[in-house]
């Protein structure tokens, strides 16, 4: 028997707790001829905890045959992780009799690591199964009050599939697909010429805007970015470190004149866009070490933009 079951007008579903829950047959219909297939989710299910839930759910028709099978995720995130100080500690107060204040649930249907796809019975429509997907997941939702529901890192090869999705009011966001890169190059400029161009170039039509996340260091991959990217977005907190932090980023060799930036950069074209992050109650003091520095001429092609 599943945790819940859910009713609709052309089939039902359950909710499992546990892969070994499951028909084996049915793991072996939907995912036994890939790697992910069921010892895959049981072993994520028994090693991979802290911070998430596991949840299986099973489409039927209307006559109670098995059509699908998707896994879900379910992660409890703390929106005050990054909050410290005074603000911190009142936060932890309230959390003394609100033990959920500003944590936020997410439900995720498909896989914790990598690709995720819906495990099709053969011979089921996958329209009709996509579309009983989009009702199940909304009806458990409301069920678990979690507010924001994404179906996570489906192939391109499965859009057409994944429509009734789109119907049902979901939104696609294009991301790109895990890389693994090699950075045995002589320099910047050329990875820049090698990889990341060769990546970039073929969708730059195709959109308004593409961000690129910077992991919280100076790096090689930090720079081929630097150097491909027309604005930069760099967060501060008013504290020592982050400033210290802030005039590496300036003399890391992704300065105006700079031959690691790319041409636009080097022409002057290229914003750099400080803003902080989080207000304390030292903003008065840090502001006056914040605002020369992120003023300079020589640095900013044009008058900065502190937000």
């Amino acid at each position: 028997m599943g945790l819940l079951r859910f009713f609709f007008r052309r089939g039902s579903a359950r909710i499992f707790t546990k892969t070994t829950d499951i028909d084996p047959e049915l793991w072996r219909v939907t995912f036994g001829s890939g790697y992910k297939n069921f010892e895959y989710y049981r072993l994520i299910e028994d090693t991979v905890q802290t911070g998430f839930t596991y949840r299986y759910l099973v489409l039927f028709d209307l006559e109670e045959r098995p059509i699908a099978l998707q896994p879900l995720i379910i992660a409890d995130q703390d929106l005050a992780t990054a909050i410290n100080g005074r603000i911190g500690r009142v936060i932890k107060s309230i959390r003394t009799c609100l033990p959920r204040f500003l944590y936020s649930r997410m439900l995720m249907a498909g896989c914790l690591v990598g690709d995720g796809k819906l495990g099709i019975v053969p011979g089921v429509n996958p329209s009709f199964a996509s579309d009983l997907l989009a009702e199940a997941l909304q009806q458990f939702a409301r069920s678990q009050a979690i507010s924001l529901v994404t179906i996570k890192d489906f192939s391109p090869s499965l859009r057409s599939n994944l429509r009734p999705l789109v119907r049902g009011g979901y939104t696609r966001l294009d991301g790109f697909p895990s890389l693994h890169l090699d950075l045995n190059f002589s320099s910047v400029e050329d990875y820049m010429k090698q990889r990341l161009s060769r990546v970039l170039a073929p969708v730059l039509d195709e959109y308004n805007y593409i961000f690129v996340d910077c992991p919280p260091s100076v790096s090689r991959v930090s720079e081929s970015v630097f150097a491909a990217a027309d604005s930069l977005l760099v967060p501060l907190i008013p504290a020592a470190l982050s400033m210290r932090t802030f005039k590496v980023v300036l003399t890391s060799g992704c300065g105006r004149n700079s031959t690691s930036c790319s041409p636009r950069a080097r022409s002057g074209c290229s914003r750099w866009i400080f803003f902080l992050s989080i207000a304390t109650s030292n903003w008065c003091l840090s502001s006056s070490a914040i605002m020369p520095a992120v003023t300079e001429p020589n640095i900013l092609p044009s008058s900065p933009a502190l937000a």
